[in-house]
Order: C-alpha cells, then sequence, then structure tokens
C-alpha cells in the first residue's frame, strides 16, 4: 500500500510570497513551475554562507577574547552549535510520531559533518597540530572505539553508552579549561 506524503509537504515560502504579491496564482502543487524551487535553494544556500562565515567571525572574536586557540574553542563549541538545531527537529519529529525522519535526519547529518566539512578543511586549510589538537584526535578516537567495540561486543547500544560519550566531550573540556 502506497502512502501520499503530499498533504504533509507545504509549498515553499518562495510561493507564498509569490503569491501574496500576485493574488491571481494558484496555490503550489506538482504541477508547479520549477523556478521557485531553484531560486528558494539557491537563497537559503546564500543565508547558510552567510551565517557559517559570521559563525566563524564570532568564534574567532571570542577565542581572542578568551586567549585561547582557535581551533580548541572551535573544537568545544562547533559539534554543538552545529547538531544542536537537528537535535532539536529529531525531538519534534519523534513527538509528532515520525521517527524514521528523526532518524534519517540525525544520521544523515552525522554523515555528511563527518565526511563533507572535514574534506573542504584538509584540503583547503594548512593543518599544524597543536598539544590541545592532538588530544582532541586522542579523545575522538578513544570515544570511537568504545562505540565500535560496543557495537561489535553487544550488538547495541545503550543510555549509559550515550552517556559515557558525553563524558568524553566533558572530559576535553575540563582538559582545555584546566590548562
Amino acid at each position: 500500500m502506497a502512502i501520499q506524503a503530499s498533504s504533509e509537504i507545504k509549498p515553499l515560502y518562495l510561493w507564498e510570497w509569490f503569491r501574496r504579491l500576485r493574488p491571481g496564482t494558484a496555490p503550489w502543487s506538482a504541477s508547479s513551475p520549477n523556478w521557485p524551487t531553484f531560486v528558494q535553494t539557491a537563497v537559503s544556500l546564500l543565508l547558510i554562507v552567510a551565517g557559517a562565515r559570521l559563525f566563524v567571525s564570532g568564534v574567532n572574536t571570542i577565542a581572542d577574547n578568551l586567549g585561547v586557540s582557535h581551533l580548541v574553542f572551535a573544537l568545544l563549541v562547533a559539534p554543538v552549535a552545529t547538531e544542536l538545531p537537528e537535535k532539536f527537529n529529531s525531538v519534534l519529529w519523534v513527538r509528532r510520531g515520525k521517527d524514521t525522519l528523526a532518524l534519517g535526519n540525525m544520521t544523515g547529518a552525522m554523515v555528511f559533518q563527518s565526511s563533507f566539512p572535514v574534506t573542504i578543511g584538509l584540503l583547503l586549510t594548512p593543518w599544524h597540530l597543536a598539544h590541545e589538537a592532538l588530544v582532541a584526535a586522542g579523545v575522538a578516537l578513544a570515544a570511537g572505539s568504545v562505540l565500535w567495540l560496543t557495537i561489535r561486543l553487544r550488538g547495541r547500544f545503550s543510555a549509559r553508552l550515550l552517556l559515557l560519550q558525553g563524558a568524553f566531550f566533558a572530559a576535553y573540556v575540563v582538559y582545555v579549561v584546566s590548562r
């Protein structure tokens, strides 16, 4: 049995604004033109790039004001800032009974965050790893190894294991603050 999702898909914001400017325009449908999709995607991409530049500028300024390495401060703040909206969306979808969307959102975000930006960063920036960066890499490898071993041995995660992952991050925060 095929489930129609069209009732859950809202019209594009751009199309609704266009309809306000031209009241005779038909509501969004499958036969609507494609240009609003491309325009809204381009505007969204520009806003994301502008927001990212603003975020990086803010991280650099705060790191300078605190007297902390830019890399260390970014390692502490960026994971929370970039993944918090994804977590919020997933919580909303779980509350609405859309578990598959929530899980897809989380795994897609994690795959994207761990591959695309890292690749761009490695290819386009010079890497001179300081002591704090090597410690961060070690903590990440240790946390990942614990997850991998748990899946290999038990075949599943538990809430305690996920809290332990938070403890790895907290330990790194304590390490950075105590230096």
